[in-house]
C-alpha cells in the first residue's frame, strides 16, 4: 500500500504540475488577447500606435492554479470609442476637425491636427463655412503633389497679386458632432481565447 506521505507528495508534485501548466497557458493566453487586439486596432486603421497602447500582464509571478491575466490598454477612452461605439460633439461654439487626405498624417500615421499642418507646412489655414452647419479649413496658394498631398506653391506672383498654377486646397473638414460606428470585437475575441483555456493548460502541463 502507498504510505500517506507518498500520497501527499503524489498530489504535491501533481498540485506543482498543474500550476505551472495554469501560468504558462495564461501566459500564452494572454499573448494571442494582445495580439488579437492590436491586430484589430490596426485593420480598422487607428494606427501602430494605438495598437501598441495595448498591454498584457500575467499575475502571479510564479506558477499558480489560480493565474490569471489582466489586459489593458493606455487609451482606454478611445480604445472604448471605436470598442462600443460613440457619438462624439465639438464643446460650444467650436467644431471637430477630420483631416481629408489632403492633408496627411502626422507621425506614425496619427491624425494630424490643424495646428501641426500648419506649423510644419508654413500655409495659414483659411475658415469657410459651408451650408447644413459645416464648414472647412482651406490652404491657399498651395499645389498637390505626387502623393495627393497639400503644399506651398514655390514661383512668383504676377502684377495682379496671382501665384501662377496655385490652388486653394480643403485641408480639414469641420463638423459638429461624429458618430462613430463600433470598429473593434475586442469581448468576442477573449471569449474565443477563454474557450480553449483548457486544452491549452493540458498541452502546457510539464512533460516527465
Amino acid at each position: 500500500m502507498t504510505s500517506d506521505n507518498s500520497l501527499r507528495a503524489i498530489l504535491a508534485e501533481s498540485e506543482e504540475k498543474m500550476a505551472v501548466g495554469a501560468r504558462r497557458a495564461m501566459v500564452l493566453a494572454a499573448a494571442q488577447v494582445k495580439a488579437t487586439w492590436r491586430g484589430q486596432v490596426v485593420a480598422a486603421g487607428l494606427g501602430e500606435r494605438l495598437a501598441r497602447s495595448i498591454r498584457s500582464k500575467v499575475y502571479p509571478d510564479k506558477p499558480s492554479t489560480r493565474a490569471a491575466a489582466l489586459i489593458w490598454t493606455k487609451a482606454p477612452s478611445i480604445i472604448g470609442a471605436h470598442a462600443e461605439g460613440a457619438v462624439i460633439s465639438a464643446a460650444r461654439g467650436k467644431w471637430l476637425a477630420i483631416p481629408r487626405p489632403e492633408a496627411g498624417f502626422a507621425s506614425g500615421r496619427a491624425k494630424i491636427t490643424p495646428a501641426e499642418w500648419s506649423r510644419r507646412n508654413g500655409i495659414p489655414l483659411r475658415f469657410v463655412p459651408l451650408s447644413g452647419g459645416k464648414a472647412m479649413l482651406v490652404a491657399d496658394d498651395t499645389r498637390l503633389n505626387s502623393r495627393g498631398l497639400a503644399r506651398r506653391k514655390g514661383g512668383r506672383r504676377r502684377k495682379d497679386g496671382i501665384l501662377s498654377g496655385a490652388q486653394t486646397v480643403p485641408i480639414f473638414s469641420l463638423v459638429r458632432i461624429v458618430t462613430l460606428r463600433k470598429r473593434l470585437e475586442l469581448a468576442s475575441s477573449v471569449r474565443t481565447i477563454e474557450s480553449r483555456l483548457p486544452i491549452m493548460i493540458l498541452n502546457s502541463l510539464p512533460r516527465d
